[in-house]
């Protein structure tokens, strides 16, 4: 918590997760992704929640690299074949 000038304030980190969630829920794919390769090689800013192991954190991240892949060509087939896709973005 933090006392402003008018009032307090809470805030909450995300983990790296959250992050690339919040990015799939706004329809921004290429950018969860990118954000999901970057924590992939280790680059990643604000990584909260990963493993410091390399390998675990690796692992961990390519799983969630494989859901947003699998999201994002299920949207694309359905809706190249003409049907409304309706992804559950509160399960991802």
């Amino acid at each position: 918590m933090c006392q402003g000038l008018t009032g307090v304030y809470s805030g909450h980190l995300l983990t790296w997760s959250e992050r690339i969630n919040v990015l799939v829920k706004q329809s921004r794919w290429l950018d969860a992704l990118a954000l999901a390769l970057d924590f992939y090689q280790g680059r990643g800013l604000g990584a909260a929640g990963l493993p410091r192991d390399a390998n675990i954190a690796r692992g961990l991240v390519s799983k969630k690299i494989e859901e947003l892949l699998e999201k994002f060509l299920t949207i694309g087939i359905d809706k190249k074949r003409g049907r409304v896709v309706n992804i559950d973005r509160d399960k991802f």
